[in-house]
């Protein structure tokens, strides 16, 4: 077993959702960052992905520090609220 794998196995919840959401806010960022971009190059593009405003603006909140984000609320935006996003994205990669 490599030593990350016995760090992950030994870590606790907390800490592996900490460290989920750590990871998941560095991918979650430079996917947000290309929908900001994408919202001045072709807003028309951008509007037909569900509430890409409110996801650029929660992407700022977490990559600027504008205010301390428990862990906990990072991961379940990532796990419960992004799949509508989602679909909508591969719909307009499909029509690319």
């Amino acid at each position: 077993m490599s030593r990350s794998q016995q760090s992950a196995s030994s870590a606790s919840p907390g800490e592996r959702i900490r460290d989920a959401a750590v990871a998941g806010r560095a991918q979650f960022g430079i996917v947000v960052e290309a929908l900001s971009r994408l919202d001045k190059d072709s807003p028309d593009v951008a509007g037909a992905i569900p509430d890409h405003g409110r996801i650029i603006a929660f992407r700022n909140i977490l990559i600027h520090g504008y205010a301390a984000v428990d862990d906990r609320i990072v991961w379940g935006v990532i796990e419960n609220h992004l799949a509508s996003p989602r679909n909508a994205v591969e719909v307009q990669l499909a029509k690319a």
